[in-house]
């Protein structure tokens, strides 16, 4: 049977935003379809499509809809960084770092723009960009838990632990149970020579993510070099066997035999 459409289509898109925010996703798509039949060059049923593509881990399909939505309302921010989420997500690295740039040309000071450049950049190996824009993150929004793992992440590449360990201690206050963070904080206490403490935050974030190949090779290295032989060939046998093509893990196992 098909769908009758009343005649205001804000009317309907506030319905299917509701459907969204409720948790019914599929009453959310099937009025953004609806709405589409009626007006395909509606950018707000684009964007809801764009948002519920992306929760399914369609990120093509989401860059398809979110860049209609964006034809839409050029000057919007919201479907912009939406657009480059999903054009990371598709591996459109280049294109997602224009989306978030062309915020930051309107809003210099967008947190979250801010801080998913960095995070990209970083991913990049655009050490000194991403930096830059971590920190423009954080002075906006202090409390932007991802730009300070991503912060803390590069600061310890960059050898400066004391501050790394801040960053990221500021991150899991944030978010204590997330699994990337604690990682990287163990990391950090590694190299800071806090054996004990790195491995009591390596072991939690292993319990976390137990199909982490990483993570159970970072704390064999942590139980490594703490002497505790036994218990780190037990996370490095574990690391080979989550991820046999991954060498941080026969490497630890080759170092506790």
């Amino acid at each position: 049977m098909t769908t009758q459409i009343p005649m205001n289509v804000g009317d309907v898109f506030g319905r299917a935003m509701a459907a969204w925010d409720g948790g019914n996703v599929a009453e959310a798509r099937r009025l953004a379809k609806a709405i589409l039949d009626k007006r395909p060059d509606f950018g707000g049923a684009h964007y809801l499509l764009g948002l519920i593509s992306l929760r399914q881990g369609q990120a093509q399909r989401a860059a398809e809809h979110l860049t209609q939505a964006v034809a839409a309302d050029p000057l919007q921010s919201v479907p912009r960084l939406a657009l480059g989420r999903a054009l990371e997500g598709a591996g459109n690295h280049n294109s997602a770092i224009l989306q978030y740039r062309a915020v930051l040309g309107r809003e210099p000071g967008h947190a979250e723009a801010n801080a998913r450049l960095a995070d990209l950049l970083a991913r990049n190996g655009r050490i000194a960009e991403a930096l830059e824009h971590g920190r423009r993150a954080i002075a906006v929004n202090p409390r932007h838990a991802e730009a300070l793992c991503t912060l803390g992440t590069l600061l310890h590449e960059q050898g400066d632990n004391s501050e790394a360990a801040r960053m990221l201690e500021r991150a899991l206050e944030l978010r204590p149970d997330w699994a990337v963070a604690l990682n990287n904080y163990g990391l950090v206490l590694r190299a800071l020579g806090q054996s004990e403490r790195a491995i009591a935050i390596l072991t939690g974030a292993a319990e976390l993510r137990r199909d982490h190949a990483g993570t159970r090779a970072n704390l064999a290295a942590a139980l490594r070099e703490a002497g505790k032989l036994d218990q780190a060939r037990i996370h490095a046998e574990r690391a080979t066997k989550i991820n046999s093509r991954d060498p941080a893990g026969w490497l630890e196992l080759g170092l506790v035999r």
